[in-house]
């Protein structure tokens, strides 16, 4: 049996009580030039390889074969002060129900929803306003909503609803803090359906974001020189208008209370109750721009958050299933949710950013954990480095030491089929 990583915590955030998880990534001058960045570990707990079992699914779809590292170094120092020069990346072959694929899953998402909203960024800057704040927002359902979940005659419409109640919610949110009615927010949201700390449990919730601006799309003619307007190329423009990244809360939840009773997700014995939602704010500095510790801090808290929102139910499951909740444990929905995918969806302005010029079908570039400014590719290491620092982000955000792969196939059977 190979030499494998022992496990770590994995990301955690608990709906039922405090909404932020610290990530506080000590990254001061004394932090390796160049490391190994080795996720999160590779062993996969018993219970897990057992639901695996109950459900069929053959151990070559469970494989994690290390072959060697990817070498990644800083673009250019431009405006960047990161205290790291090189970064290696494991290269896996991982099967479809490896929590790796999860890894790998959330950080390219993490990155693509980073560098959509790094590009809109500067393009509110170049008018010479302001988009400094992210601002991240948890929905939650009533526990009646998610167990809809279990059937899968409901569950397609259920989803589809509550979709489309992100979407209105959005709208509502906007018009009850500006009363002009003719903008809209650019968030982007992702659908998570089980619960974190208990993952064979359905629970319906959203995992949001958006930036502190608010976009106005308007008409414009194009002024002949002589002073006449041409109607015939008129165009598109956008106003962009920065608010103050603080929301009220009670007003937040009436909000999302009405759009959620209006969709038929709210009892009539809850009343003017209000439901959960969390809200937490990050300052937004933009792509490398990290003059201080600080900086570096909220960057690593944002790249950390983003790719959360699109983590699947693996990991979860993987960390926090026991063998004793196997008992009795409702199959069709277990098949379901391992394949469920967490895609993350573009709303209001954010939906078509192509109209200023963002290409969405550009390939996105592997980003420092430290600072989030973009690495570019050197080469590949067919090796597993024994003499540079091999580091993993735990749940707190902080770098611990981890032991490096031994070059060959990890065991991963974690007990006899």
């Amino acid at each position: 049996m190979a030499e494998v990583y022992s496990p770590t915590v994995l990301d955690q955030q608990s709906l039922d009580g405090d909404f932020s998880v610290g990530v506080d990534i000590d990254a001061g001058d004394d932090f390796p030039s160049e490391f190994a960045w080795d996720g999160r570990g590779y062993e996969l707990n018993d219970a897990y390889v057992e639901l695996m079992d109950l459900l069929d699914v053959d151990h070559d779809d469970l494989r994690c074969v290390f072959n060697g590292y990817s070498e990644y170094e800083h673009v250019d120092y431009g405006g960047v002060n990161c205290p790291v020069d090189k970064i290696y990346k494991p290269m896996l072959d991982v099967g479809q129900y490896h929590i790796q694929r999860s890894y790998e899953h959330r950080n390219r998402s993490g990155d693509r929803a980073l560098d959509r909203l790094s590009y809109l960024k500067e393009e509110v800057e170049d008018q010479g306003k302001k988009m400094d704040y992210l601002i991240f927002i948890d929905l939650t359902t009533p526990e009646f909503v998610s167990k809809k979940l279990l059937d899968p005659e409901l569950r397609d419409d259920v989803l589809e609803d509550f979709r489309e109640a992100v979407g209105e919610f959005f709208r509502r949110l906007y018009d009850d803090k500006f009363s002009d009615g003719s903008g809209e927010f650019a968030p982007m949201r992702t659908i998570h359906t089980w619960s974190s700390k208990s993952p064979l449990k359905p629970h319906l919730h959203t995992h949001t974001v958006m930036p502190n601006v608010a976009i106005q799309t308007v008409k414009q003619r194009w002024e002949h020189p002589a002073g006449e307007s041409v109607p015939e190329l008129e165009k598109e423009a956008y106003l962009y208008h920065r608010f103050k990244p603080m929301l009220d809360d009670k007003r937040v939840k009436r909000v999302w209370r009405d759009v959620l009773r209006d969709y038929g997700f709210w009892e009539a014995e809850d009343g003017d109750g209000l439901p959960d939602v969390y809200l937490q704010y990050i300052r937004f500095r933009g792509d490398g721009r990290v003059a201080s510790k600080e900086a570096r801090r909220d960057n690593g808290r944002i790249h950390h958050k983003l790719s959360y929102m699109c983590r699947l139910p693996l990991e979860d499951l993987n960390e926090n299933l026991e063998e004793e909740d196997l008992v009795g444990v409702y199959e069709e929905w277990m098949e379901w949710l391992i394949n469920y995918t967490t895609v993350r969806a573009n709303l209001g302005f954010a939906h078509d950013l192509n109209r200023i010029g963002y290409n969405s079908n550009k390939s996105i570039p592997v980003r420092c954990p430290i600072c989030q400014s973009k690495l570019s590719y050197n080469r590949k290491i067919v090796d597993n480095l024994p003499d540079v620092d091999h580091l993993i982000r735990n749940n707190d955000g902080d770098w611990e030491d981890a032991p490096p792969p031994d070059g060959v196939e990890v065991d991963v059977s974690g007990v006899d089929a």
